[in-house]
């Protein structure tokens, strides 16, 4: 019992840590505007999860899907109205939410079953870390990632934004989890 119980937190640790690495090379792909630096990491990452930590990975690769839909939507919006302005954006498709972008949500996706599952069912909470979500723009500023309208209004906006797909996004998660029980 207590090797599964180390091989699960294990499987936990990677997934925050793999996260984590995904997002810095996403980041600094930007800066760098070499997309190659976060395809590759996040493709890595992603076979390394779905055959080492996932259980259920249909209904993953669902969830990873949608993630990517609502990435789209998301960062594409916000570009559009001019809140964030990204590096290594599309040449000829300038407010279309960039691969790197795109790489973080399918990464972000796969943490949802793992090391966010403390978060299943809190949809406060959720909502609540999706207010904090211009941290993370601030933090891609800093390295020259991203550039961030400082307009309160806009701030807000992002925060509804992406509180609002955070919930979606766990509860599509909740609904793709309960129905392959």
């Amino acid at each position: 019992m207590k090797l599964n119980n180390i091989i699960n937190r294990l499987k936990i640790l990677f997934n925050y840590f793999g996260f984590t690495i995904v997002w810095f090379c996403c980041a600094f792909s930007a800066k760098s505007e070499n997309f190659l630096l976060a395809i590759i990491p996040t493709t890595i990452y992603l076979v390394f999860h779905l055959q080492f930590i996932s259980k259920k990975k249909m209904v993953e690769l669902k969830l990873i899907f949608l993630s990517l839909l609502l990435g789209i939507i998301v960062d594409s919006t916000l570009s559009w109205f001019g809140i964030v302005q990204y590096a290594g954006s599309w040449e000829n498709i300038r407010h279309l939410s960039p691969i790197w972008i795109l790489c973080m949500w399918v990464g972000f996706a796969s943490q949802i079953f793992h090391s966010l599952k403390f978060l299943r069912g809190r949809f406060l909470l959720i909502g609540f870390y999706g207010i904090l979500a211009p941290l993370a723009y601030i933090g891609g500023e800093k390295i020259q990632a991203v550039q961030v309208s400082s307009s309160s209004v806009e701030i807000v906006i992002m925060s509804t934004l992406w509180a609002t797909s955070l919930v979606i996004l766990f509860r599509f998660a909740e609904f793709l989890n309960n129905r392959s029980s």
